[in-house]
């Protein structure tokens, strides 16, 4: 007998106590196939981690999500929520270190904001979605003074772009990112010489604030 237990893809699933040994693909199902028998008990674990997910006609304009989650901002203003991450991240690159988790199950709190998911049907006004602001290239508590609003053709600026590889095993493989980076907006026109010189001393510099606690 087949079953498809779920879409994703980082669960993982037992069958009346014993560990199954399934690892589906992101966007597949997990599956177990066995004899079944009735009173048979099948747990799952997925495990949900912070995440953003960026608008496709807008990448400035961004969502956090709690593995499916959609979290949304409380807040009643009209105007968009403005959020910063980047200074915040260690070398693990977890959301973590910027966006905590409240009292209640599911619910986190962010630049003053309470982040409530989706799901709970209230009439409460939010913001599913905020602006992102990394203005300047800034590394743990070392701010590099270079501009980081420049973007690719796919609309990631330098810190995006340094980001994607994480999470870092060492500090070292972290500088070398920048490193790879840096050079490749310096050969586009995006960065000046003393700009990715800049952005290179500050990762550098950053060791001690980006270590993970």
């Amino acid at each position: 007998m087949h079953r498809n237990l779920g879409r994703e893809g980082s669960c993982e699933g037992t069958a009346n106590g014993v560990t199954q040994d399934v690892r589906p693909a992101p966007g597949s199902y997990l599956s177990l196939t066995r004899v079944w028998s009735p009173g048979d008990r099948i747990e799952i674990s997925m495990p949900f981690t912070l995440r953003i997910e960026r608008a496709l006609d807008d990448p400035s304009a961004q969502s956090l999500c709690y593995g499916p989650l959609v979290l949304p901002a409380l807040n009643n203003s009209r105007t968009w929520r403005t959020f910063s991450f980047y200074q915040h991240l260690k070398l693990d690159g977890d959301l973590g270190a910027a966006v905590k988790p409240l009292g209640q199950p599911n619910f986190f709190g962010t630049h003053g904001h309470t982040l409530r998911p989706l799901y709970i049907g209230v009439n409460d006004a939010h913001h599913i979605c905020f602006k992102r602001a990394e203005p300047t290239v800034v590394f743990g508590a070392v701010e590099s003074g270079v501009s980081n609003e420049t973007v690719d053709d796919k609309g990631f600026s330098f810190l995006d772009r340094v980001w994607q590889a994480a999470p870092f095993a060492d500090h070292g493989r972290f500088v070398q990112r920048v490193l790879n980076v840096s050079a490749e907006w310096q050969a586009r026109g995006r960065f000046t010489r003393h700009d990715r010189r800049e952005v290179i001393n500050a990762a550098v510099r950053a060791e001690d604030s980006m270590r993970p606690s």
